[in-house]
């Protein structure tokens, strides 16, 4: 015959073996099933001793009885040093070397099982919780997400009402002023010229405010596209402000841009800086009083330059400020 044995840590083996030796009921041990595995075939010795070390040193294990197993001899020390136990296996079926042996341990009493099921439970328990928790995270989420869509679709509804209000009054101006040259009521040449005037002003406000709509339409999409190229921003600058020009002396308002010494040039999409030049000079010149002016300063930094725009009006609300940003946010009645 031929002798096989295996090491185990010796913690593992004290772990395992040694608390549940441990366990005492009306004086009894506790049911255990020793698994040997060889080859994929399980098998489950008759007897096996306790590891030195516990304090229920040569207790035997209660398990089943198959004379055709190996008797399971004490466990002994590494003889090489690793701190190892080993388990001698006298009177095997000589086996080769490369063919593995796994050691499991089983337990089947009723206290054990009642613990480890415990166990389960409380663990069910602490996921049903978490479960539950991360359920009720995603409710508030998702409530707070319905409320901001309610929220956005009232700013929605109030900005389309708004814009449509805008739309309607150019479109009312261009109406009663081509009605009255069309009747031949305005007979006086310089009174003429200053009605085709009015409609041509009327026409660029009117169109603009569609390109505003169409562009705001665009970014919220995620489809506006810009075209970065070499710009002369003063020359820009000059351009729009003259282009606000006869917007400010309607609503008597003094518009004035004193360009720098040098020119300044830089890549960038000219029409969306024109466009959102004429957005501020727009809500400046409109909340100005009559009489006060509207600045535009352009100013070359060390590192940037600066852009801004100047008016005597009331103000941005404290309450407003954080929200100008927000989609379709449109102050009072504006």
């Amino acid at each position: 015959m031929e002798r096989i044995a295996w090491f185990v840590p010796r913690v593992v083996v004290e772990r395992a073996l040694g608390r549940v030796l441990d366990y005492r009921n009306d004086g009894g041990l506790p049911y255990a099933w020793l698994e040997v595995s060889i080859a994929g075939r399980r098998m489950t010795p008759a007897g096996l001793s306790a590891p030195s070390g516990t304090n229920a040193a040569n207790a035997p294990l209660l398990g089943e009885t198959d004379l055709s197993l190996p008797r399971v001899a004490a466990w002994e020390t590494d003889p090489n040093g690793s701190g190892a136990l080993r388990r001698k296996v006298d009177d095997f079926t000589p086996l080769p070397a490369a063919i593995p042996v796994r050691l499991s341990l089983r337990l089947v009493h009723p206290e054990l099982l009642y613990a480890r099921q415990s166990q389960r439970a409380w663990l069910l328990g602490a996921l049903i919780t978490a479960a539950a928790g991360a359920a009720l995270l995603g409710l508030a989420g998702a409530h707070r997400a319905f409320r901001r869509q309610l929220r956005l679709a009232e700013l929605k509804s109030n900005f389309v009402s708004s814009v449509s209000h805008e739309l309607r009054a150019p479109i009312a101006s261009v109406r009663l002023l081509a009605e009255s040259l069309e009747r031949g009521k305005v007979t006086e040449e310089p009174r003429r010229h200053e009605y085709f005037r009015l409609i041509g002003q009327e026409c660029r406000r009117l169109s603009g405010l569609i390109d505003n709509v169409l562009d705001f339409s665009r970014i919220d999409q995620g489809r506006k596209r810009y075209e970065f190229e070499p710009t002369d921003l003063t020359a820009l600058v000059g351009q729009t402000v003259h282009l606000m020009e006869p917007y400010a002396a309607e609503r008597r308002v003094d518009l004035a841009f004193t360009p720098p010494d040098d020119p300044i040039e830089l890549v960038a999409d000219g029409r969306a800086l024109q466009q959102a030049l004429v957005n501020l000079l727009d809500n400046a010149i409109k909340h100005s009083p009559e009489g006060s002016p509207v600045v535009v300063e352009l100013v070359r930094t060390r590192q940037a330059v600066r852009l801004s725009v100047a008016d005597s009006g009331p103000g941005i609300p404290t309450g407003d400020r954080e929200r100008i940003f927000e989609p379709f946010f449109r102050r009072g009645s504006e």
